[in-house]
């Protein structure tokens, strides 16, 4: 169980620090996000503070519970603009020592779980049990990150970013893992 512990931890941190080379440092951190025209930026920010309060916002609005409703809705989509809005009024720090602790205790709960996996299969060789690990960050992109393309129509680099950061950082996260976590 010590064994199984130390590499979630160890496996969190090294999935921690290639998160923050790959966003901060590399060019997949700024794959499929547009920034507003400068000249349009402060009509744009004027018009958000009407908004009611911060959250994630989807339009063009859905009017009701009914059936023409919702048909109605689904015109207005098909035929533009529509599309999700992330919305902070009052602004959001941005690399604060709370969002590198919140991700990092991500990370570490996830390397916990893909420790316990690794302590459990039988696959022998450090490359094919790190590779078992990559798979486990293919499945969570697969199943969180594709479904944000094919639901709501994220930006195809930007959910293809999020793929390398999550099967690269796994498989390394894993090859330090399946060095601490041996097979049965």
């Amino acid at each position: 169980m010590g064994r199984i512990l130390l590499a979630g931890l160890v496996g969190g941190l090294v999935v921690f620090c290639w998160s923050a080379i790959d966003h901060m440092l590399l060019p997949f951190g700024e794959m499929g996000l547009t920034q507003i025209p400068s000249e349009k930026e402060a009509a744009v920010l004027e018009r958000l503070g009407e908004l009611p309060g911060g959250g994630l916002y989807m339009y063009p609005r859905l009017e009701g519970e009914n059936a023409a409703a919702h048909e109605a809705w689904m015109q207005k989509v098909a035929n533009g603009p529509s599309g999700l809005l992330l919305y902070h009024p009052a602004g959001a720090p941005v690399m604060s020592g709370g969002t590198f602790a919140g991700e990092i205790g991500a990370d570490v709960l996830a390397a916990l779980i893909a420790a316990f996996v690794l302590a459990h299969v039988t696959l022998r060789g450090l490359l094919a049990r790190a590779g078992m690990v990559a798979l486990l960050g293919l499945f969570a992109w697969l199943s969180i990150s594709l479904s944000y393309l094919i639901w709501y129509g994220y930006p195809g680099p930007f959910v293809f970013a999020e793929g390398v950061d999550q099967v690269v950082g796994w498989f390394v996260g894993g090859l330090a893992m399946a060095g601490l976590v041996r097979p049965r």
